[in-house]
């Protein structure tokens, strides 16, 4: 059997190659072929998730991180660790596996101790989709405090 010059190339069939107006890519076959898609990394994903604090709907009603001492940042860090169920890393970690009355005792706590408008913050949360945006900048907050922890 004939070996076939577009099938040692790795190229279109002769049929392919011969259609009316149908031209080969151009390619040098000597260059290893690059990805069309990049799938980004689990980190680079996340980074990308990862907005800024300030962006968060909501965070005006939260504490400055300036202000808040490193003692207070570890136990805020320390609460939400205990939601958190046993043997789950916190970068694995999702929301949907907690206990949502212990979590609301999270965020109760976020509202007495660590927000400069109380009223605006139970305001903010209250309401149609009060829960999904409670949700998002307790862990906004916690994440951002946590985010330098080894």
């Amino acid at each position: 059997m004939q070996n076939n010059v577009y099938e040692e190339a790795n190229l279109p069939t002769q049929a392919y190659a011969e259609a009316p107006n149908t031209q080969l890519p151009a390619q040098n076959l000597n260059e290893p072929r690059q990805p069309q898609d990049h799938l980004p990394s689990r980190e680079e994903r996340l980074e990308k998730a990862q907005k800024n604090f300030s962006e968060v709907p909501g965070s005006q009603y939260m504490v400055p991180f300036r202000k808040i001492k490193g003692s207070d940042q570890m136990r805020i860090i320390n609460r939400l660790r205990k939601l958190m169920p046993e043997g789950t890393d916190a970068e694995e970690f999702d929301a949907s596996e907690m206990d949502l009355d212990d979590f609301a005792d999270f965020v109760d706590y976020l509202a007495d101790n660590w927000t400069v408008d109380k009223e605006g913050f139970e305001s903010f949360t209250s309401g149609s989709g009060g829960m999904v945006r409670t949700l998002e900048l307790a862990m906004a907050f916690a994440d951002e405090l946590g985010k330098d922890m080894p």
